[in-house]
């Protein structure tokens, strides 16, 4: 039920009211009711301190910032790859090709006729590209 109600919840937690945190609660209680067969007139927060359950709201909140802190390491890991790319040669863009982990990026020129280079892993390829311009280098 945990992962049914956190689709999503980078988007909407943000915004969490006490009405919404309400309605979580009351969605967990009928079922808190059924696995701890207590009586009904036992309050939700008593049933989950039973089950050593976070409140809902509380686990929305967490997965939320857990999601986001995700998207903004591979965004900033992106940043840093594009950055380092384009640092090498302002000729070459970077094309991101839906490749797997590990494998190196495909540095395309403007003038794909003369240039289409797949770098290694030891960076040759940018230590030679940085001295093109300048002779003395």
């Amino acid at each position: 039920m945990k992962w049914t109600l956190a689709h999503g919840a980078s988007a909407c937690s943000r915004n969490l009211t006490q009405r919404l945190e309400n309605k979580l609660s009351s969605i967990q209680r009928p079922i808190l009711l059924n696995i701890t067969d207590a009586y009904r007139t036992t309050s939700t927060a008593a049933l989950k301190v039973i089950e050593g359950l976070m409140p809902l709201h509380l686990k929305i909140k967490l997965e939320s910032e857990y999601v986001s802190c995700q998207y903004r390491s591979a965004a900033t890991e992106h940043r840093r790859r594009r950055k380092d790319i384009s640092a090498a040669d302002g000729r070459h863009r970077f094309l991101h090709l839906g490749r797997a982990e590990g494998t190196p990026p495909l540095l395309v020129s403007k003038d794909l006729g003369r240039k289409l280079s797949v770098p290694g892993r030891d960076d040759s390829h940018l230590r030679s590209s940085q001295t093109c311009g300048d002779p003395t280098k």
